[in-house]
């Protein structure tokens, strides 16, 4: 997701000594002492994603796209031998939601975080809610914004969302996962609205249908 730029060091035309380069972070050159010159890009146009976590730069010889990397979610440093899956879907068979979530945030699953979600129930959805570490959040809310998008529980789903927004307010500051929860919205509301517009519909037929007697 991001190809560098390289710093080009400006050399004299005539100067074909090849032992006249700089070394790797020097700022002079390793024989003559020289202050060495360096090309700075010609950027053309730089365009912001909405989201605000890349953007694109126009230079002359090709089109850069930088940006947010969240895949790489696993950190090592968080883990022990005692955080595996096993021990997270031991932690949902006894009936400890906060401790199993905990493990599966560490781990950096989505599989697994996504499965935790799904065993939590919802009267105890907020104590779990205020157990999330965090520095995890950010990672949650991101995956339950994707779920809502494909999920067909929306309401909770929904849930999830607000208690998280309602205990970690910072989280608003993230537009990548709120947009993606609200265009989820969107659409549902859309869909839904033309459910209850054929059903306006259909019961204004059938009342204004006239019905007729029958005799036996």
């Amino acid at each position: 997701d991001r190809t560098p730029l390289r710093p080009v060091v400006l050399r004299r035309d005539d100067d074909d000594d090849d032992e006249d380069e700089a070394l790797p972070g020097a700022k002079r050159s390793k024989v003559s002492g020289a202050k060495l010159a360096r090309a700075a890009g010609r950027v053309a146009a730089v365009a912001f994603s909405p989201t605000g976590r890349s953007f694109v730069a126009v230079v002359p010889a090709a089109i850069l796209v930088y940006s947010v990397v969240d895949d790489a979610t696993f950190a090592p440093f968080d883990v022990d031998e005692t955080v595996t899956p096993r021990a997270t879907v031991r932690a949902v068979d006894d009936g400890e939601p906060s401790k199993a979530l905990a493990m599966a945030l560490q781990l950096g699953d989505d599989q697994l975080i996504d499965a935790v979600v799904k065993n939590v129930p919802l009267s105890d959805l907020a104590v779990v809610v205020k157990g999330v570490p965090p520095t995890r959040a950010p990672n949650l809310l991101r995956l339950l914004a994707t779920r809502l998008d494909t999920s067909p529980h929306l309401e909770f789903y929904l849930s999830w969302i607000l208690l998280l927004l309602r205990t970690f307010p910072n989280l608003r500051d993230d537009p990548a996962a709120l947009r993606t929860a609200q265009r989820t919205l969107l659409a549902h509301q859309k869909a839904l609205a033309a459910i209850l517009d054929d059903n306006d519909f259909a019961l204004a037929y059938l009342a204004d249908k006239p019905t007729t007697a029958t005799t036996t």
